[in-house]
């Protein structure tokens, strides 16, 4: 075999596997793949371009058949079905639509289950599990549990703002749902590639400030309950769903006596700027709301806030409450107080 040859196929394999290499540094870094696959194949490419030189130069016979052997077995293993299929297909395919970019990873708990988590611009949305009974994400157990059990909700309407994987509404046949997304394409790449079911509700396309503004005019269009779930990123809520008139126009559109369920991602200990603005902004609408922190070890976590629409609160063009009152060794009427708000109960 001519040496130009040999060095021609040599080199062919060493940048294969540099390639390769990159990917599965890629891969480590977005999901963990083994780091002595990685580490072999970045080991192997240095080595061979190392050893390579000019076609011209001539080296011991030895040398130039071990590269040989090395370059066939190198190139042969990478085409092997199996490690292929590690190399590449571990990476999760990216779905890319005018709004975002999405993947669907699946992998295994600390415990072992087999999961599935769907990423929204690389983060993590929402996660589902196979088993019964289903597993899903700690914010979403505690917005299903909230709904069905301590509301004790049955044959309701629910307003769910930002569709995430649709995992609200997975398999719970109860009650009415409707999703509010912008972007049309997540419907389906959730029922394909996520649920891998069709989705339990009704989906409509919109942003969820105009949505929600629009029903506000339509008495016809009201909700027992409506869950705010809309992020761009992680732990960015878009800014014009924060405001007073947004969550004024949550607030139109409920029914008497329904609940606003939020799920924001604030600091821990709700100390910022950020976490005390927004909260006392909800307030501001809602009056007082129970707020439940489900990561406290966290520095970033799950915040949920539940408020009922209550005929004593502000609307548009009402007088608002009295500033509430500290009670203090010089002042406390907490008896009074507490007489006022339990009777007739």
């Amino acid at each position: 075999m001519r040496l130009d040859t040999v060095w021609l196929i040599h080199r062919a394999a060493s940048q294969a596997a540099l390639r390769q290499a990159r990917r599965c540094a890629e891969s480590l870094r977005q999901q963990g793949v083994s780091v002595a696959v990685c580490a072999l194949l970045l080991l192997v490419g240095a080595l061979f371009l190392c050893l390579q030189q000019s076609p011209d130069t001539r080296q011991p016979r030895w040398r130039v058949w071990t590269l040989l052997t090395v370059s066939a077995v190198l190139i042969a293993g990478l085409n092997i079905p199996v490690v292929r299929n590690q190399l590449n297909n571990d990476v999760p395919s990216v779905t890319e639509t005018a709004y975002a970019d999405y993947a669907v990873l699946d992998t295994h708990t600390p415990e072992g289950d087999a999961i599935r988590v769907f990423k929204v611009n690389s983060s993590t949305a929402s996660l589902i599990g196979d088993g019964e009974p289903s597993r899903y994400a700690r914010y979403i157990n505690y917005l299903r549990r909230t709904l069905l059990q301590d509301l004790g909700f049955k044959d309701r309407d629910v307003l769910v703002l930002g569709a995430g994987g649709f995992t609200l509404s997975h398999r719970e046949p109860s009650n009415r749902y409707t999703y509010v997304d912008i972007d049309p394409a997540i419907q389906q790449i959730a029922e394909q590639q996520f649920l891998r079911e069709p989705i339990r509700g009704k989906f409509v396309v919109d942003d969820a400030r105009h949505f929600v503004a629009m029903a506000g005019h339509d008495p016809q269009t009201r909700f027992d309950a409506v869950v705010v779930d809309v992020y761009s990123s992680h732990h960015n809520i878009p800014s014009h769903l924060v405001t007073r008139e947004f969550w004024r126009d949550t607030r139109n559109v409920l029914k008497p006596r329904g609940v606003m369920l939020a799920n924001l991602i604030l600091d821990s200990d709700l100390q910022s700027d950020y976490a005390r603005n927004v909260l006392a902004t909800i307030e501001s609408v809602y009056g007082r709301c129970a707020v439940e922190v489900l990561h406290k070890d966290r520095p970033l976590a799950n915040v949920e806030v539940l408020c009922r629409k209550n005929d004593a609160q502000p609307g548009k063009g009402e007088r608002t409450r009295p500033a509430p009152r500290l009670y203090t060794d010089e002042h406390n009427p907490a008896d009074l107080d507490h007489a006022r708000s339990t009777s007739g109960r």
